[in-house]
């Protein structure tokens, strides 16, 4: 098991009265359940639900919506610090070691994932606080590609460099794309021709992982399947991590 190692410094943790407000806040409508969450970022969630009320989903509604407030891209955070009101956060049952600093689950509306980083790293700047999400990392001909992905998200198939993730909603299932620079769109449902098949991990690929310093101590393991590319017609050999809730 590979554990994500925390830096010395931690950020300051809101105070008690910071804290119950967003707990005062997590009934607010809209608000996913059990969550931290502010009014404001609640009406967003209220657009979004409301995009899957109709009969069909319509993908020119969703990507007009992604466009303007981006879709729900789940991470991992360390605690809620100051001016935190534009992310979700739920407490995580993961067993660190001891004294490790708290670590949460979250979630937040991204256009994209350079939108994502901007939006995070202003964060980090401002508050002191941590992020990390999850990394996929692909060999196409030797060669590795990595993508930031929403947390457990994993393709049903690949097209070139593009990840394609089947996602459900309220029952409804629709596709997004997602391309090698991190920007995604909502697309029509495309049977994949093969399914993917779990692997062993190369080295290759694992050590790139380990490679990346880590912000967040999060106990994770490391599992690799081989997804087909539609495009090229060729298995890719795909590394994902697993983590606890």
């Amino acid at each position: 098991m590979l554990f994500i190692l925390i830096p010395t410094a931690y950020p300051q943790v809101e105070s008690s009265h910071s804290i119950k407000k967003l707990l005062d806040d997590h009934v607010n409508p809209g608000c996913p359940f059990n969550s931290l969450c502010s009014k404001n970022l609640g009406k967003i969630y209220q657009k979004w639900n409301a995009l899957f009320m109709g009969k069909k989903i319509n993908l020119k509604a969703l990507n007009k919506f992604k466009n303007q407030y981006g879709m729900p891209f789940a991470f991992w955070t360390g605690p809620p610090a100051k001016n935190s009101g534009d992310i979700a956060y739920w407490d995580s049952s993961c067993q660190l070691k001891k004294k490790a600093p708290p670590i949460q689950w979250a979630e937040t509306f991204a256009k994209s994932v350079p939108h994502l980083l901007k939006k995070t790293a202003n964060m980090s700047s401002r508050d002191g606080t941590l992020f990390y999400f999850d990394r996929a990392y692909a060999l196409f001909k030797n060669k590795i590609q990595k993508y930031i992905v929403p947390r457990r998200f994993v393709p049903v198939f690949v097209s070139h460099k593009n990840l394609i993730f089947t996602i459900e909603k309220d029952g409804r299932y629709f596709q997004m794309q997602m391309d090698a620079t991190g920007h995604f769109k909502f697309i029509n449902n495309i049977d994949r021709d093969r399914s993917a098949e779990n692997i062993p991990c190369p080295e290759k690929l694992v050590q790139a992982f380990k490679k990346e310093k880590p912000t967040i101590e999060i106990p994770i393991d490391l599992y690799c399947k081989k997804i087909w590319d539609q495009k090229d017609k060729t298995f890719r050999t795909i590394l994902f991590p697993w983590s606890c809730r």
